[in-house]
């Protein structure tokens, strides 16, 4: 036995013993594994995990005990180092809320990745890290909303001697000269003014002539003032806002929102992803793994695969040597498990 499993056993079996020598009662058999949905986790994935990630004894012991949980992940807490989704596969208990399976060992989850890298060599014929891994971990693209063009309207420039636009001068001309001393130097100078400084009870007469320049356009209403102290309201046409355009204005109107993709940070996620999966087996991601032989069988270079991959989906951690030589041992198991019972069933 491996000095971290002795270690992780240990670990285990200590609070068990002294629970029997408490009680006097002799061994019972472990509960079998189940699926914690609100923890998220398999209820034995703190000794699968001890026993079966690439750890130093002391940290595969604190972690087996409950004492540490650095750098622990979901996949881990669900026995599966791959992060494996579906449904159907051996060993599996359940599986969380983004289809994530929850299996009852380590061991289990190991021999399902195995199978599935080999479904995706020989199958699927995709045979380099780049095309594994678009499929097995595959982009996850963010919906953002753009202008459908952008405007090109030149903004005037801001100078002192900068002339005035045309709309302003036109608007000008309508309205007259401009104002002069009487309208602008507030209330204290107006007709109105005079008459309530004097306390004379009739109002002064109107001019009979205006300023302002006939054939304008109709004006917003607005509140009468002093009705009833000789002002007489005003009839106003019915003005809306909507009739109220300018010229020149109609092509800074937004344009509408469109939909599109941004994929930028996923693409650079699966280059690297792809780069260490392939790291100590191909010298590029876009190269054959060789993960299996024409017959089916695997290659050494599975195992450094799994490793490399498992080191990505539930870094910093990875899997241990031990438990991917063993899934891949029960994978080919049930492979030709599988074969020898098609070939029993033709006869």
């Amino acid at each position: 036995m491996p000095p971290r499993a002795f270690i992780v056993a240990l670990a285990l079996l200590t609070p068990l013993a002294a629970s029997f020598a408490g009680t006097g009662e002799g061994e019972e058999a472990p509960a079998p594994p189940q699926f914690l949905p609100a923890a998220r986790s398999v209820s034995n994935w703190r000794a699968q995990a001890g026993g079966n990630l690439d750890l130093p004894p002391e940290r595969a012991q604190a972690l087996a005990s409950g004492a540490e949980e650095k750098g622990v992940t979901r996949c881990v807490r669900l026995n599966n180092y791959w992060c494996v989704k579906g449904v159907g596969w051996n060993g599996m208990l359940a599986a969380d809320a983004e289809g994530h399976v929850a299996f009852a060992s380590a061991e289990e989850g190991a021999a399902v990745a195995a199978l599935l890298l080999r479904r995706y060599y020989l199958s699927y014929s995709r045979r380099s890290a780049q095309a594994i891994v678009s499929r097995w971990a595959p982009a996850e693209c963010r919906v953002v909303r753009v202008a459908s063009r952008a405007s090109t309207i030149p903004l005037p420039p801001i100078r002192p001697s900068a002339k005035s636009p045309v709309g302003i001068a036109q608007t000008r001309n309508k309205l007259g000269p401009a104002p002069d001393a009487l309208s602008t130097r507030g209330v204290g100078q107006t007709l109105r003014a005079h008459w309530l400084a004097r306390g004379h009870g009739k109002i002064a007469k109107a001019p009979t002539r205006t300023r302002i320049a006939g054939g304008l356009p109709p004006l917003m209403r607005t509140p009468s003032i002093a009705v009833g102290l000789g002002e007489k309201p005003m009839a106003m046409p019915e003005l809306k806002l909507a009739s109220l355009t300018m010229p020149g204005l109609e092509p800074l109107r937004p344009e509408p929102l469109r939909p599109i993709l941004n994929c930028a940070s996923e693409t650079n996620r699966l280059q690297a992803y792809a780069q260490k999966t392939s790291a100590g087996v191909a010298a590029s991601p876009d190269e054959d793994l060789a993960l299996f032989t024409a017959e089916g069988e695997p290659t050494p270079n599975l195992a450094r695969v799994m490793e490399n991959m498992s080191a990505v989906e539930i870094g910093p951690l990875r899997a241990d040597k031990a438990v991917i030589a063993a899934g891949i041992a029960r994978a080919m198991e049930a492979i030709r498990q599988a074969q020898a019972a098609k070939e029993q069933a033709s006869r």
